[in-house]
């Protein structure tokens, strides 16, 4: 990215990551646990002193994604410029390209006869078909050795499930009570709860999703109702409180876990690699300065036989 004062901005992502990394670290310490070492490191890159802070193993404990634990974030500043790669093999790549030693990609090469004198480019980007694809190809192949479990469909629904209901759970603790049968004490209740502000702690649940909790487990029968409301926008609970019979709907997130079943990932990463593979490039270009006015075009250069080689096809 183009940058005056690149070594400032490379300074300014060191101080924004660190502090990005460390807050998302304590929001996920528990009581008890040790404080983890985190932060940017120096590393020299032929010849180049590059910054790298260690992302993935940020974002694999938020996501509970193991897979995305070898995501480094690097950047150097290079003349009026700021060069950010996704991991130290590819900065390495992109540091021989701009010494000449790789070839690169020039501006003249993406806008090559386009007409800037009435409308400027104001932004653009160029993807080549045939390199993007064996990235990705090379994304499997890194989970087929690593997380070969992670290439099954049914491994994301439950991922995404899992995150689901975190997401959107009932967040109070309950009990059976011990003097009302059939009926579940409530012991705490989160602050992001969507039954915050309606139920109290020392309540005794009665009826949860509109019906009676008729049951010799009635705080788990309240969860079970709960984590099967489907498509339900209001869950309906009935409580004693004080010797009175107290009915609310607490306002959630609907929960539609059968909507899963269509995840794909892997099957819509191969479906994607296969379509680049018949693209030889995709340009996209952003023209134009008045906020009442743009213009955005996109232009795929497809080949004939699925290959790099191949002769440019319809635009």
């Amino acid at each position: 990215m183009d940058a005056r004062n690149a070594g400032m901005v490379a300074e300014q992502m060191e101080h924004i990551l660190d502090f990005v990394t460390m807050v998302a670290r304590f929001a996920m310490i528990k009581p008890g646990d040790r404080i983890p070492s985190f932060g940017t490191e120096k590393r020299m890159i032929d010849g180049h002193e590059v910054r790298v802070i260690a992302l993935g193993k940020v974002l694999a404990e938020r996501f509970d994604l193991p897979l995305l634990r070898s995501i480094e974030i690097c950047w150097t500043p290079m003349e009026k410029h700021l060069i950010v790669a996704t991991s130290t093999a590819r900065m390495q790549s992109v540091l021989r390209t701009w010494r000449g030693e790789a070839a690169g990609l020039r501006r003249s090469d993406v806008l090559g006869g386009i007409d800037e004198a009435e409308s400027p480019v104001v932004q653009w980007g160029f993807l080549r078909g045939t390199q993007a694809s064996e990235l990705m190809r090379s994304w499997l192949q890194f989970v087929r050795v690593h997380h070969p479990e992670a290439l099954k469909d049914e491994w994301w629904q439950n991922w995404a499930a899992d995150r689901t209901r975190k997401r959107t759970r009932f967040g109070v603790s309950l009990k059976d009570s011990p003097g009302v049968e059939g009926g579940a004490e409530v012991l705490e209740i989160d602050a992001a709860s969507p039954a915050a502000g309606l139920l109290q702690v020392g309540d005794v649940i009665l009826a949860a999703g509109g019906r009676p909790l008729a049951t010799s487990q009635p705080a788990l029968e309240t969860a079970k109702r709960y984590n099967e409301r489907g498509r339900q926008r209001l869950f309906r609970l009935t409580v004693l409180r004080g010797g009175r019979r107290l009915t609310f709907g607490a306002v959630v997130e609907p929960l539609d876990l059968a909507s899963l079943k269509h995840l794909e990932p892997v099957r819509a990463i191969r479906q994607l690699i296969k379509l680049l593979r018949r693209a030889d490039s995709v340009r996209l270009v952003r023209r134009g300065l008045q906020p009442d006015w743009l213009h955005v075009s996109v232009s795929v250069d497809w080949n004939q036989a699925g290959g790099a080689t191949s002769r440019p096809g319809r635009r």
